[in-house]
Protein backbone atom coordinates (compact mmCIF):
# COMPACT_ATOMS: atom_id res chain seq x y z
CA UNK A 1 0.00 0.00 0.00
CA UNK A 2 1.54 3.43 -0.93
CA UNK A 3 1.49 6.69 1.79
CA UNK A 4 3.17 9.04 3.27
CA UNK A 5 4.43 6.82 6.13
CA UNK A 6 4.93 3.34 7.24
CA UNK A 7 5.81 1.71 10.50
CA UNK A 8 6.60 3.94 13.25
CA UNK A 9 5.99 6.83 11.63
CA UNK A 10 9.10 6.13 9.32
CA UNK A 11 9.09 8.17 6.36
CA UNK A 12 8.44 6.03 2.82
CA UNK A 13 7.97 8.54 -0.03
CA UNK A 14 7.59 11.50 0.04
CA UNK A 15 4.46 13.28 -1.69
CA UNK A 16 4.74 14.82 -5.09
CA UNK A 17 5.88 18.77 -4.16
CA UNK A 18 4.69 20.79 -7.45
CA UNK A 19 2.74 23.67 -7.22
CA UNK A 20 -0.18 24.11 -8.54
CA UNK A 21 -1.02 26.97 -10.26
CA UNK A 22 -4.67 28.60 -9.76
CA UNK A 23 -6.09 27.12 -13.27
CA UNK A 24 -4.83 24.23 -11.53
CA UNK A 25 -6.15 24.16 -8.49
CA UNK A 26 -9.78 25.28 -10.40
CA UNK A 27 -9.46 22.71 -12.89
CA UNK A 28 -8.93 20.32 -9.89
CA UNK A 29 -11.67 21.39 -7.94
CA UNK A 30 -14.25 21.18 -11.09
CA UNK A 31 -13.30 17.33 -11.26
CA UNK A 32 -13.87 16.54 -7.94
CA UNK A 33 -17.40 17.25 -8.64
CA UNK A 34 -17.10 14.77 -11.17
CA UNK A 35 -15.47 12.37 -8.66
CA UNK A 36 -15.03 9.01 -10.50
CA UNK A 37 -14.72 5.35 -8.81
CA UNK A 38 -10.87 5.90 -8.61
CA UNK A 39 -9.85 9.12 -7.28
CA UNK A 40 -11.14 11.08 -4.49
CA UNK A 41 -9.69 14.70 -4.14
CA UNK A 42 -9.55 16.70 -1.14
CA UNK A 43 -8.53 20.40 -1.22
CA UNK A 44 -8.50 23.23 1.40
CA UNK A 45 -6.29 26.08 2.76
CA UNK A 46 -3.52 26.16 5.14
CA UNK A 47 -2.27 28.90 6.98
CA UNK A 48 -0.14 30.39 9.52
CA UNK A 49 -2.41 31.19 12.82
CA UNK A 50 -0.80 34.08 15.26
CA UNK A 51 -4.59 34.71 17.31
CA UNK A 52 -2.54 33.19 20.04
CA UNK A 53 0.94 34.76 20.59
CA UNK A 54 1.89 31.71 22.64
CA UNK A 55 1.32 28.79 20.54
CA UNK A 56 1.55 30.25 17.03
CA UNK A 57 0.75 27.03 14.66
CA UNK A 58 0.02 25.99 11.17
CA UNK A 59 -3.79 25.65 10.90
CA UNK A 60 -5.66 23.46 7.87
CA UNK A 61 -9.30 24.20 6.69
CA UNK A 62 -10.67 21.38 4.37
CA UNK A 63 -13.10 22.92 1.85
CA UNK A 64 -14.57 19.72 0.19
CA UNK A 65 -17.37 18.59 -0.27
CA UNK A 66 -17.98 22.08 -2.47
CA UNK A 67 -20.85 24.05 -1.69
CA UNK A 68 -20.14 23.20 3.20
CA UNK A 69 -18.93 25.40 5.37
CA UNK A 70 -15.19 24.41 5.53
CA UNK A 71 -14.03 22.03 8.29
CA UNK A 72 -10.95 23.22 10.34
CA UNK A 73 -9.04 20.04 11.40
CA UNK A 74 -6.59 19.80 14.40
CA UNK A 75 -2.74 19.80 13.05
CA UNK A 76 -0.09 17.75 14.96
CA UNK A 77 1.59 19.04 17.44
CA UNK A 78 4.26 20.19 17.51
CA UNK A 79 3.82 22.64 14.72
CA UNK A 80 6.31 22.73 11.80
CA UNK A 81 8.20 26.36 12.13
CA UNK A 82 6.21 29.26 9.88
CA UNK A 83 9.24 29.15 7.31
CA UNK A 84 8.47 25.21 6.78
CA UNK A 85 9.78 23.71 4.02
CA UNK A 86 7.13 22.61 1.21
CA UNK A 87 8.02 18.82 1.80
CA UNK A 88 6.87 19.87 5.87
CA UNK A 89 3.85 21.45 4.94
CA UNK A 90 2.71 18.04 2.64
CA UNK A 91 3.61 15.95 5.25
CA UNK A 92 1.55 18.27 7.64
CA UNK A 93 -1.14 18.26 5.37
CA UNK A 94 -0.92 14.10 4.55
CA UNK A 95 -0.90 13.78 8.92
CA UNK A 96 -3.60 15.60 9.52
CA UNK A 97 -5.57 14.20 6.95
CA UNK A 98 -4.78 10.74 7.83
CA UNK A 99 -7.31 10.15 10.64
CA UNK A 100 -10.46 11.06 8.70
CA UNK A 101 -9.29 8.82 5.69
CA UNK A 102 -7.16 6.25 7.10
CA UNK A 103 -4.54 6.73 4.94
CA UNK A 104 -1.98 9.19 3.99
CA UNK A 105 -2.84 10.72 0.37
CA UNK A 106 -0.86 9.29 -2.76
CA UNK A 107 -0.18 13.03 -3.65
CA UNK A 108 -0.46 16.62 -1.78
CA UNK A 109 -0.07 19.75 -4.10
CA UNK A 110 0.38 23.45 -2.85
CA UNK A 111 -0.65 26.63 -4.33
CA UNK A 112 1.03 29.43 -2.64
CA UNK A 113 -1.52 32.51 -2.27
CA UNK A 114 -1.52 36.01 -2.38
CA UNK A 115 -0.70 36.74 1.16
CA UNK A 116 2.63 35.19 2.88
CA UNK A 117 2.37 31.76 4.92
CA UNK A 118 -0.90 30.70 3.22
CA UNK A 119 -1.41 28.04 0.59
CA UNK A 120 -4.63 26.17 -0.89
CA UNK A 121 -4.02 22.13 -1.31
CA UNK A 122 -5.11 19.34 -3.07
CA UNK A 123 -4.64 15.91 -1.97
CA UNK A 124 -5.46 12.86 -4.17
CA UNK A 125 -6.57 9.37 -3.07
CA UNK A 126 -6.75 6.56 -5.39
CA UNK A 127 -9.35 4.46 -4.91
CA UNK A 128 -8.24 1.40 -3.20
CA UNK A 129 -8.68 -1.46 -5.92
CA UNK A 130 -6.46 0.82 -8.36
CA UNK A 131 -3.50 0.05 -6.48
CA UNK A 132 -3.71 -3.34 -7.86
CA UNK A 133 -4.36 -2.71 -11.51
Amino acid sequence: MRGLLSGAGAPKTAPNLALYTTEDIIEHVQLSRKETRMDRLVHGRLWWETTDPATPRWRLAREDPMGTVPQTLDTPSPSPPQAATHEQLTRLIATTLFPEHRRYPDDVRLHVSASPHRYQFLAKYSHPSSEHL
